[in-house]
């Protein structure tokens, strides 16, 4: 939070807490850059929607926005560094993913607290072990020893892909959640030649894949295959002995090429795969013909 607005931060304050909650309510100022697509539902806005509204009842906190913007062009970048010349009112918490050069602006603005003496005293055990496990996460934010901002755990915990099954096609077909590849293929072969959106036409297939791009992706992803044989593609690997060795040569490589070269074969994914980027692997999903696919948890939005 910045040194600007220490009357609206709990820490300082001494503001009660009961059940869980601040009682009376607290205030947190914000400021947020939002995407151009963003709609809202019902007359509801930034500033007054389910996200809002719960963190009210169940925290006893409102979230009071000093301004936002529609993010386009780096809008919110700019709108910052206005901000900061212009020596304005600073939000008490920034939520913010953008470059280095802006993120070194803010903290040499001297605006900010110590937010390392406040996650020492207050994160939880489960936040402070993931930290723990490379402490230089906190490089970039760090000045004089101060961690002046909390960094975002993305690529280690936000990008892990997770398995999407069709669970109306599982219960339709009376399957089960697959725990071994065999048990996968079961579904895969199901999903293909069992006609599980009821339409009476061949037009499914299991498993959508886009490996244009890489083997190992963010999204209509293929590692997992590689992985559940021992190697990880497009990647160097620790190889056991203190070294590392890259993942794409490893022999295990063979077995995942095998598996994915049968699942092709017998039509469990399509021909086109090797066409497809992450963005188009996915389209197969969404649009109802494909049954299963490997992204982040996040993907559903």
């Amino acid at each position: 939070g910045s040194t600007g607005s220490a009357d609206t931060d709990p820490a300082k304050s001494g503001a009660p807490i009961k059940d869980g909650k601040f009682d009376p309510p607290v205030t947190i100022t914000v400021v947020r850059g939002i995407g151009a697509e963003v709609k809202f539902k019902d007359g509801e806005s930034m500033e007054n929607n389910v996200h809002t509204k719960w963190a009210k009842e169940k925290l006893g906190i409102e979230l009071k926005y000093l301004w936002t913007v529609v993010d386009t062009n780096d809008a919110f970048k700019t709108k910052l560094r206005l901000a900061l010349s212009a020596n304005q009112e600073f939000p008490d918490i920034l939520p913010l993913r953008t470059t280095a050069d802006v993120v070194d602006d803010l903290i040499d603005s001297g605006r900010f607290q110590d937010a390392g003496e406040l996650f020492d005293k207050y994160a939880s055990q489960t936040w402070k072990d993931a930290m723990n496990e490379d402490p230089t996460v906190w490089y970039p934010y760090m000045r004089d020893g101060k961690r002046v901002g909390l960094p975002i755990l993305d690529y280690a915990y936000n990008g892990d892909p997770v398995l999407w099954i069709r669970e109306d096609w599982m219960k339709k077909l009376n399957l089960q959640a697959p725990k071994t590849i065999e048990d996968l293929e079961q579904i895969l072969e199901a999903f293909t030649n069992n006609d599980p959106d009821g339409n009476g036409k061949k037009d499914t297939f299991g498993l959508t894949i886009g490996f244009k791009n890489w083997l190992n992706t963010w999204m209509g992803d293929a590692g997992w295959v590689f992985g559940a044989y021992g190697t990880m593609p497009n990647q160097w690997n620790s190889d056991g002995q203190g070294g590392i060795s890259y993942g794409s040569i490893n022999p295990a490589m063979k077995d995942g090429l095998t598996k994915l070269s049968d699942w092709m074969k017998k039509g469990y994914i399509p021909k086109e795969a090797g066409l497809w980027d992450e963005t188009k692997s996915t389209e197969a999903f969404t649009a109802g013909k494909a049954g299963i696919v490997a992204g982040p948890h996040w993907m559903p939005s």
